[in-house]
């Protein structure tokens, strides 16, 4: 029922059971099921409080509420309102205060008497009243209201605070019952029913098309349910606007040229170092086959000669590895270009965990800032080899990858969890891989160290000194 309450409890003729409440108004109860069927919001009764009920020889209700007398047409779900200036004796009622007597009339007592009447020769003013939107106010400092060129909508700026406006209801014959209702396409999707309250407020609207739509019921409940609509254009700021869009648009993709142009550029220039490069490799080659067809041409040359020979084949091949170095060092690693020395490790073993299955945790010290950028590389192109073992060898399934420094070195290491090494593995320096990350450390002085723990996992640690041997001699 939705109140314990119970004001009144009225059989009508066809044996339906209706209860008037003080609290959730009028519900009829299903005489078979029990259950309650229509609710009096659901057919434009929203009084909380109904204190009796009458049936007239037509079969409609009379339905005594706060708020006046309500008849109902039970077959037709038609409902009007009469009040106190409809003559009604009064606005207070209390519990039972009507009666249909037994030659039709209907008898109601009220606070200020008792009044009678034949609800046959009650004629309803049928035509809904019309319905019409005024008083339209901008709130803000943006209150002035622009037109549509075609005059069909109201324009508001983006930045607007919001509208006012009232509903005016062509019937004044018992105005203070009048009751209407809005809703603002474009934000709402269900009617709101403000009552007797006839004006409304729009908080600030976001760019876009709005259709505020109202109606309006006279004072016998009579709904003009076409109500008045009133279109609201929102004008969005000049970024927002399609010029605007066109212009970024065209914008971002020039700068996404320039990007791939400057990209295309980078890469036309390590394609050149790398074109250099075999150039300078194939003329080293070509001066060791040289020497070396000689050498096989001359076995039975003088010591001297053969020396001579010897000599300036390895002079090729320390220019060879000269020549190699010098452009390893200009072929900066792709994950260094534009990238920090941290932001390069992660985004490194980011794709190498993607690759490999392998968990890593990378853990980079404050010591990098003060790192010579040669360093950098040097670590870089370690560190892939350390992880290449790792994925190859250890059969990890994680890994800890940390950068440190102390007082004396840079310390790049990685730890796995997989089977590790024996003391003969360790010991042993014919892996290429090793010897390349030895000789990596070596050339500035620094150092590789492997270790092995008890139950598995290998720990590979790079270290090159905070003083280089450049630095060294320079000092």
């Amino acid at each position: 029922l939705g109140s314990s309450r119970i004001e009144t409890i009225f059989e009508d003729s066809r044996g339906r059971l209706w209860i008037g409440t003080g609290g959730a108004g009028i519900c009829s109860i299903d005489p078979v099921t029990g259950m309650v069927g229509l609710r009096g919001r659901d057919v434009g009764i929203p009084d909380d409080s109904v204190y009796g009920i009458a049936e007239d020889r037509s079969g409609r209700l009379w339905i005594l509420a706060s708020t006046g007398l309500y008849c109902f047409d039970t077959e037709r779900k038609d409902i009007f309102l009469m009040g106190e200036e409809d003559g009604l004796p009064g606005a207070g009622f209390d519990s039972g205060a009507i009666l249909a007597a037994g030659n039709g009339d209907i008898w109601i007592s009220g606070d200020k008497g008792i009044a009678a009447f034949n609800p046959d020769r009650i004629t309803r003013y049928a035509p809904p009243p019309d319905v019409l939107i005024s008083d339209l106010v901008p709130f803000g400092d943006k209150g002035i209201l622009a037109r549509s060129r075609d005059g069909t909508e109201i324009v508001l700026p983006h930045d607007n605070a919001g509208l006012g406006f009232s509903i005016a209801v062509m019937d004044f014959s018992s105005a203070s019952r009048n009751r209407y209702a809005l809703m603002l396409e474009g934000r709402q999707t269900a009617w709101t029913e403000t009552g007797n309250v006839n004006k409304g407020y729009l908080a600030p609207l976001a760019p876009g098309k709005y259709m505020l739509r109202v109606k309006a019921a006279n004072g016998n409940g009579i709904w003009n349910n076409y109500g008045a609509s009133l279109s609201i254009a929102v004008k969005p700021p000049w970024w927002g606007t399609w010029w605007f869009e066109i212009l970024a648009f065209g914008g971002i993709a020039l700068c996404a040229a320039t990007i791939i142009a400057l990209g295309a550029r980078s890469l036309r220039k390590r394609n050149a170092l790398l074109v250099k490069f075999a150039r300078h490799i194939g003329q080293y080659l070509m001066a060791l086959n040289f020497n070396a067809y000689w050498l096989s041409a001359h076995l039975d040359a003088g010591e001297e000669e053969k020396m001579e020979k010897i000599a300036e084949m390895r002079q090729t091949i320390l220019g060879a590895m000269d020549s190699v170095k010098k452009i390893a060092q200009r072929l900066r690693p792709l994950s260094l270009e534009g990238n920090d020395f941290p932001d390069a490790i992660r985004v490194y073993i980011k794709t190498f965990g993607k690759m490999s299955g392998i968990e890593s945790d990378v853990s980079i010290g404050e010591g990098w800032r003060q790192m010579p950028s040669e360093f950098a590389r040097i670590f870089f192109r370690i560190l892939q080899e350390m992880v290449s073992n790792v994925a190859r060898h250890s059969g990890s399934k994680s890994m800890k990858v940390e950068f440190l420094s102390d007082e004396q070195w840079y310390i790049l290491s990685v730890q796995d969890d997989g089977k590790g090494m024996d003391e003969s593995e360790i010991e042993a320096h014919d892996s290429f891989g090793l010897i390349g990350m030895r000789e990596a450390c070596a050339s500035e002085g620094g150092e590789l160290e492997l270790r092995t723990g008890k139950e598995g996992g290998c720990a590979v640690s790079a270290k090159l000194p905070r003083m280089s041997k450049g630095n060294q001699k320079n000092a």
